[in-house]
């Protein structure tokens, strides 16, 4: 079944540790997910696929990365044996 995202910046992170930060935010990594089932990045722009609770980025500077999503706003990177990966991404409220 094909869908989309809510729409909004989302912002990635790798996980933190007791001694430090609780997370490290990995601004090249974050994007906008607009109409038309399009993204945007820092590096440019492109499209992505929802298939289920698998999206991945079709076309433009984050081709072929995929995520699986864990909630209406949160995305988890996926390795390419499809186990997950440790960057989160997370749709902040409130930013244009």
């Amino acid at each position: 079944m094909l869908g989309t995202m809510q729409h909004g910046f989302y912002q990635c992170a790798l996980p933190g540790d007791a001694s430090g930060e609780a997370f490290v935010e990995l601004p090249g990594e974050s994007f906008r997910i607009g109409q038309g089932s399009s993204y945007v990045s820092e590096a440019g722009s492109g499209v992505y696929l929802m298939h289920g609770t698998n999206l991945i980025f079709t076309r433009g500077p984050k081709k072929d990365q995929r995520f699986r999503r864990m909630g209406a706003n949160t995305l988890q990177v996926l390795k390419d044996d499809d186990t997950l990966g440790r960057m989160i991404c997370s749709r902040l409220g409130g930013v244009d």
